[in-house]
């Protein structure tokens, strides 16, 4: 990971401070910076942070949320299926402009003696403050007050008080009050004129395009008393707006107002006679009204009604709903941070971003850059339900359920897109604002089909933290049924990988490996799509057979099609190297050259500004997090040992040339305990736009970045995660503060989070009863309680040697557990169980009408069955479903319904699979085998399985252990099974060692249990995918992630 130098104004003229960004003199040369970092905006309409006067400025910008233009995508040669037409988010009349004269002197910052000045960003008031004293070439004194606010309380509505005061003189004052439309909305008639090249250095395609004509049509003007109204509507897309303006003046002050009315521009002209020490002040309101479906003169009358109820309810209330409104915000989402004021001025700065881009967005998505610019064109991404729904779930869950249902809303344009290339069901646009794909680039676009199980990620995360089935019913199911159809037609079954389902012909996150066979991210991500379409579809054929029928009748559903999902998503080809021990980011992606990114000058970053497409893509180098993003999205599905393999294998590579990778990279670094890396990461992407860190927040900020920030927080340093709908922490408070807390939202119940070094305290402040963990310990919280934990910090990985943890004076004998940590048997003997349980509940759903509930990797894996003899585990998974087979007898064919015969199914499911695909041993568990010998250490392999023999033979490994008590020996013996020591202990009687001097080695909870319980001299624990708190608290006394962390690189 490449770092980039801050690039933010030096403290002197930028103080730290917890709730406002200030700005301490006039700074010209971070005009750019500070226009976006001192933006307004509500989620509808966002206004940057230009000064009232209009100049100097680098981009005087109001933009309305959704409101665009359409022009067709010009290629040079075009193809089949490439979109065909571009959507610009337009900038339109600028009506925040008062320009003050003072004996007919412009008020010009640029060019004024200012003998004070401080602009301030109040994040507690959701408003923009700035003061000015101005001598004037003829001496005279002027005070100048401005406060700015768009609110969150009427969406369409903005105002900006604005008070003029000369101190020492009388002075002829004219105050100019107007509403210009931009240029750029004019057309750019030079450029059209124009016939050179453009400039290649200056090319940027995340910049937004110009207009060669006029895109903003004038209709209406309306000009009354104080009031003036201008309504325009666009060339080709269509859509209307009306913008207007009122004003309330309140002074001592003689003057005299006109006003100016023209089809694009209008204004009012104030004539004071100043005297001294008396204030002239001017409320001006202003409002934006747009529409897809209504007429500008019906926009007109609205912004009339909008703009009477203002100035009849006044400025003070103004502020005072405002207020509320962010109060309400912080009290929901605010994020305290002790010992580090810098980052939490950052944060608040971060988190206000969010509310401003998201407080009122109905009917309309979020754009990568909010309503702070124009780059990417005021394109929706995925950007939103991978980065800014996590934030939006927890703290505002009414805000994210519109948001998906925004996507709902584009699914008929979808179902279009996906039969325009190819496929069945629904593609959605990877960039859009009015549902039709706008990306011209299909490499980097089109064929980044992860988007339509992203968008599926997010319905289940929202319907799980949420308890929103109305909305699954409702919306979210159509959405599942049609981006699983999506999948199973884009995909294959592939004779040359035996049989696998393949996705083939897409891009991942990382947009620098492009067009690829088998994205992990992209077929994982599938996956997960596949089998929660086909959960929730069954699911509502049972439970609710009503709205089943609505879903049937919206999108022609088959019950067969659930089967065909699952079969796929159980087939999916997941790309791994046995050799490294990593999951490929694709099928070709180890085939191409390493870039030297150390040699890179710092310049040259980001590389897709500075080389052909082609030269990146033919290179091992990535943009941003892909297969990180999959370890933290899909983290279940990975153990802890492949979690940082994969992540030592990919940071290198990474540029961080998108601002979406540091967040997740420090996430995954907090987990693997690399606590550093998590820290440092996680100061880039909190500062990211305040300090500029990019070099292009001129552009706008990065409003899912910031969203990223919040999850570094919450799911990296605080250790949240929230498998299943159930939240779990495990803290790591950097050791750079003092505490760290924050409140979430979980189904209508607010818990407050507050964390320390040694303990954390979570406090249910309202709603129903909360089961949470903590460190993998399970409480449940009732209204108005606190409970405090302790927090244990893990082990330093260097502290633990083979030296320190089995010295050779202590132990005699080292007794292992064979599935998961000498053979990755474990993920074996996982599908297995899952295969064979899910036969089962699928025929009782069949024959009994039982709602189909799979068995769970994740859960009931681990929980249940990890570590145990087949035949109970198999009696612990149907307990806790409520379901009572016959015990049976261990020669029960394996196609009866007994506790024995079931089990036989699993065991000969895992048969099938060592024979037909072999077994991978793990090479840092050969490693310390090999030591071990050499050393005389005697070793034994215990396990619950009988196909020990089988599995040891095909890993390669069955000459490295001197005792062997497996799953026959234990059935000839009368051995319990674990958690019982009996078979931990006979293999020690084998090896004649007492069991305090030998070594119990497991990786499942039960074989902890069971070393403990025997009396063991040590219990190490292998934390593959087992959280290592809940190894120490079931009895492991060191855990490692791998067993070659014993022993030298």
């Amino acid at each position: 990971m490449l770092h980039r130098e801050p690039r933010i104004a030096p403290e002197y003229l930028y103080p730290v401070d917890e709730w406002r960004v200030i700005e301490r003199r006039f700074a010209p040369q971070y005009l750019e910076q500070s226009e976006t970092i001192f933006t307004l905006a509500n989620g509808y309409m966002g206004i940057r942070g230009a000064f009232e006067e209009g100049r100097p400025a680098f981009q005087n910008g109001t933009f309305i949320n959704g409101f665009h233009e359409t022009t067709p995508i010009v290629y040079g040669e075009t193809a089949y299926g490439f979109a065909e037409t571009a959507q610009t988010m337009l900038n339109v009349a600028d009506a925040k402009l008062l320009r003050l004269f003072v004996d007919d002197e412009p008020f010009a910052p640029e060019h004024a003696n200012l003998v004070r000045f401080e602009r301030v960003l109040n994040m507690q008031e959701g408003r923009l403050e700035r003061t000015a004293l101005w001598e004037t070439p003829a001496g005279k004194l002027v005070e100048i007050r401005s406060t700015r606010l768009v609110s969150f309380e009427h969406r369409h509505l903005a105002a900006v008080d604005y008070e003029v005061v000369v101190h020492n003189a009388e002075a002829p004052v004219v105050l100019i009050s107007e509403m210009v439309l931009p240029a750029d909305a004019l057309g750019n008639e030079a450029n059209r004129a124009a016939s050179q090249e453009p400039d290649p250095s200056r090319i940027d395609p995340r910049r937004s395009r110009n207009f060669d004509e006029r895109v903003l049509v004038p209709m209406l003007q309306r000009c009354e008393g104080e009031r003036v109204i201008l309504g325009h509507r666009t060339r080709n897309s269509a859509m209307s707006i009306a913008c207007g303006m009122d004003h309330v003046v309140r002074t001592d002050c003689a003057y005299s107002s006109e006003s100016h009315c023209h089809e694009d521009r209008a204004g009012k002209v104030y004539t004071i006679a100043a005297r001294p020490e008396q204030s002239f002040r001017i409320t001006k309101y202003i409002t934006y009204h747009t529409s897809h479906n209504s007429s500008v003169s019906e926009l007109i009358d609205r912004s009339v009604r909008t703009l009477a109820r203002a100035c009849n309810e006044g400025w003070q209330r103004l502020c005072e709903t405002q207020r509320r409104h962010v109060d309400d915000f912080w009290r929901r989402s605010d994020v305290k941070i002790t010992g580090d004021l810098r980052v939490q001025q950052s944060l608040r700065w971060n988190l206000f971003q969010l509310l401003q881009a998201s407080a009122r967005v109905e009917g309309t998505g979020i754009g990568a850059r909010g309503l702070t610019g124009q780059t990417y064109e005021g394109h929706y991404f995925w950007d939103t339900e991978i980065y800014l729904l996590p934030f939006l779930i927890y703290t505002a869950p009414r805000t994210a359920g519109n948001l998906l249902r925004f996507r709902h809303s584009m699914l008929p344009a979808a179902r279009r897109r996906a039969r325009q290339v190819g496929e069945k069901g629904a593609l959605f646009p990877w960039r859009t604002i009015n549902g039709e794909e706008a990306s011209a680039y299909y490499a980097a676009g089109t064929a980044q089909y992860h988007i339509d199980a992203d968008i599926a990620h997010a319905v289940r995360k929202y319907v799980e933290m949420t308890g929103d089935e109305e909305f699954l019913a409702t919306h979210g199911a159509e959405i599942l049924v049609e981006t699983a159809r999506l999948w199973l037609s884009l995909g294959f079954y592939s004779e040359e990988k035996d049989g696998k389902f393949c996705i083939n012909g897409v891009t991942g996150p990382d947009e620098y490996n492009a067009v690829v066979n088998n994205n992990l991210f992209t077929n994982m991500m599938a996956r997960e799509n596949l089998r929660y379409g086909a959960d929730v579809m069954c699911s509502l054929r049972w439970k609710e057979p009503e709205r089943y029928a609505a879903v049937v009748d919206q999108t022609g559903f088959r019950p067969e099609e659930a089967e065909e999902w699952r079969s796929a998503a159980d087939a999916m080809f997941i790309p791994y190297d046995e050799e490294l021990g990593i999951h490929l980011q694709d099928d070709s992606f180890l085939d191409k050259q390493l870039w030297d990114l150390e040699s890179e000058p710092t310049e040259s970053f980001p590389l897709l500004l500075h080389y052909h497409p082609l030269v990146i893509y033919r290179h091992r180098v990535i943009k941003q997090a892909d297969v990180v993003l999959a370890l933290f999205l899909l983290g279940h599905r990975f153990g802890a040992e492949e979690k940082r393999r994969n992540f030592d294998y990919y940071d290198p590579l990474t540029t961080g040339d998108s601002s979406l990778s540091v967040c997740i990279q420090s996430i995954i670094a907090a987990e693997i305990g690399y606590h550093e890396e998590a820290f440092e990461y996680f100061r880039y992407a909190v500062l990211m736009d305040l300090a500029d860190i990019g070099g292009n927040v001129r552009d706008g900020v990065h409003v899912a970045s910031i969203g990223g920030t919040w999850m570094a927080l919450t799911y990296g340093l605080a250790g949240m995660r929230d498998q299943g709908g159930v939240l779990s922490f495990d803290p790591r408070l950097p050791v750079q503060w003092d505490g760290m807390s924050f409140p979430v939202i979980v189904r209508g119940s607010e818990l407050e989070v507050d964390l320390a070094h040694q303990q954390a305290t979570y406090r249910l402040r309202r709603g129903g009863d909360l089961t949470i963990r903590h460190q993998g310990r399970e409480v449940t919280l009732r209204e108005g309680e606190a409970i405090s934990l302790a927090v244990h910090r893990p082990e330093k990985r260097p502290a633990v040697t083979i030296e320190t943890v089995i010295p050779r004076n202590r132990f005699d004998a080292v007794l292992f557990d064979m599935d998961g940590v000498l053979t990755a048997t474990a993920e074996v003997h996982a599908l297995a169980w899952k295969e064979m349980f899910d036969e089962f509940l699928k025929r009782r759903e069949l024959r009994l009408g039982e709602p189909f509930r799979p068995f769970e990797i994740g859960t009931d894996y681990l929980l249940l069955v990890d570590g145990k003899p087949r035949e109970n585990g198999t009696h612990d998974f149907l307990a806790s479903r409520g379901i009572q087979l016959p015990t049976g007898t261990p020669e029960d064919a394996p196609d009866m319904e007994t506790e024995w015969g079931l089990g036989n199914r699993k065991n000969e499911l895992v048969q099938e699979i060592i024979r037909t695909k072999g077994v991978r041993a793990f090479p840092g568990s050969v490693r310390l085998l090999h030591r071990l010998r050499e050393e005389g250490v005697r070793t034994a392999v215990v396990t619950s399985s009988s196909n020990a023999d089988m599995t040891l033979e095909a890993a390669g490994i069955a000459g490295l252990f001197d005792a062997k008590v497996d799953g026959n020996v234990a059935a000839e013996l009368g051995l319990a099974g674990k958690p019982d020591p009996a078979p931990y202990l006979e293999a020690a009687r084998r090896l004649g060692a007492e069991p305090a001097r030998a070594v119990v080695v497991e990786d499942a909870l039960s074989g902890l249990q069971a070393g403990k319980r025997g009396g063991f001299g040590l219990v190490l624990g292998v934390a593959r995918s087992v959280s290592p708190d809940e190894m120490r608290r079931n009895g492991a006394d060191i855990v490692v992630a791998d067993l070659g962390d014993l022993l030298p690189a």
